[in-house]
């Protein structure tokens, strides 16, 4: 039987502790070792509790020899350069999405990670689901595929005081998911791509968005994310010439 891997735990706000349950709680592989937040002293306090050790500078979490793997589950604006530093001492990382705010800072940690030859994951769960396995493993029935149409709504909450979260709209906080399952069901790449984005003011996040994509096969998908008032929903449709 395989030894659980020695993993360090950086970041434990919103997910962060839901990690911190995980890996506390069930057998996941992993054995949690240390831990690095902002707040010093619930840190410490965490650390105590789950009798792990506590690092203040994630930097000396990621220079201990003693971890092997990296959970990075800090404000997105902050994924980049903890990734990096983690790739650069040859830790394996698993980056809680979004893995960067925009494109050259994800394409700068997927090449670090190849030239390192380190594993680099990104934390997109909805991918992992019974629901969503049994719909990729069904769609070779379905014949060719003629359009994908998802929706995702999320309730609004209360931002926690100090929180970078907020930071974020919709696509990159949570709608993220369903452009990743878009990216696991289609056989080819997107041609075209058009959203229409709505916010609350000009300067701030978006609060819905509705995109679609066709491919060069001719492959149609549909996206509505948002946040509402009420009752949550995740909904996703595929239709095949069959």
């Amino acid at each position: 039987m395989q030894k659980p891997i020695p993993v360090g735990l950086i970041g434990l706000g919103r997910h962060g502790s839901r990690y911190l349950r995980h890996l506390i709680e069930e057998e996941t592989g992993g054995k949690l070792i240390a831990i690095s937040r902002q707040h010093i002293d619930e840190g410490r306090r965490q650390a105590k509790s789950h009798c792990v050790r506590f690092f203040p500078d994630y930097r000396d979490l990621i220079a201990d020899p003693a971890i092997q793997a990296v959970l990075v589950v800090a404000p997105a604006a902050l994924n980049s350069q903890i990734g990096l530093d983690a790739i650069a001492h040859r830790k394996a990382v698993l980056i809680e999405k979004p893995l960067a705010l925009n494109c050259r800072k994800g394409e700068n940690l997927v090449d670090a990670a190849t030239q390192a030859g380190v594993p680099l994951m990104t934390g997109h769960t909805l991918r992992y689901e019974p629901v969503i396995r049994k719909v990729r493993d069904m769609s070779s029935s379905l014949g060719a595929l003629l359009s994908l149409h998802g929706t995702m709504h999320l309730e609004e909450r209360l931002e926690i005081p100090g929180s970078k979260e907020s930071d974020l709209g919709v696509l990159l906080e949570f709608g993220i998911h369903l452009l990743d399952w878009v990216r696991l069901m289609i056989p080819d790449e997107p041609l075209t791509v058009a959203a229409t984005i709505m916010r609350s003011s000009p300067h701030a996040p978006e609060t819905h968005a509705n995109i679609t994509l066709t491919t060069r096969s001719g492959l149609s998908c549909h996206l509505d994310i948002a946040r509402v008032r009420t009752k949550r929903v995740t909904h996703i449709e595929v239709f095949g010439s069959n």
